[in-house]
């Protein structure tokens, strides 16, 4: 019997001239610096400011700090970083970019904007999961920016049914992370990464 395979992965596979993730990147940084880890005193509200007490664990990946908690079956999230450009969080990466369910964020104009994406090349493209048969899985997205830093907030299900998303789940999770130079998701990147997300 023929093999079949998820829209989201046939119509990135056909993309492959488009815009990278990985390559062209001007820094990598796959360690990370800070992680920590402690019960949360107060309940998760996503208003675009971060408050550590809201969060079960932080850790930094370069410039990235990620901030995570487990509420039921969905994870919430805080990214900041110093950037005017944008933030990526991936997970269940199979080598670089390949086969990641990639998560991009900016600020246009004062208005967060999210996008749901996935690639099925190492390196790229990573087009809108909605373009691919797939579903925008992004909640609650909230995002600010105050002296060059952005913040976003955001929840996701564990497992969202989406053949283009991958399922989280407690304890760790394997990560790939890039910060970008300008609103534009296709835009030069300034840092990138691996690393461990710890659920919790």
């Amino acid at each position: 019997a023929a093999m079949k395979f998820p829209a989201c992965r046939i119509l990135a596979a056909s993309l492959l001239s488009f815009s990278l993730f990985i390559g062209g990147c001007s820094d990598s940084k796959p360690s990370q610096s800070l992680s920590k880890s402690q019960a949360p005193e107060v309940s998760w509200q996503s208003d675009g400011s971060i408050n550590p007490k809201e969060y079960s664990h932080q850790q930094a990946l370069g410039d990235l700090v990620v901030y995570s908690r487990l509420a039921g079956d969905h994870a919430c999230f805080g990214l900041q970083a110093p950037t005017k450009g944008w933030i990526a969080l991936g997970f269940g990466s199979e080598g670089k970019m390949k086969n990641a369910d990639i998560l991009i964020f900016t600020l246009r104009n004062g208005k967060v904007e999210g996008e749901d994406s996935f690639s099925s090349s190492p390196s790229g493209p990573h087009p809108a999961d909605l373009s691919q048969g797939g579903t925008n899985d992004i909640l609650e997205l909230t995002g600010s920016e105050k002296d060059g830093v952005m913040t976003v907030e955001f929840k996701r299900k564990l497992r969202t049914g989406d053949p283009c998303d991958k399922d989280l789940h407690p304890g760790n999770n394997t990560i790939i992370w890039a910060l970008g130079s300008n609103f534009k998701f296709a835009s030069r990147h300034l840092q990138q990464g691996t690393g461990t997300l710890a659920l919790e």
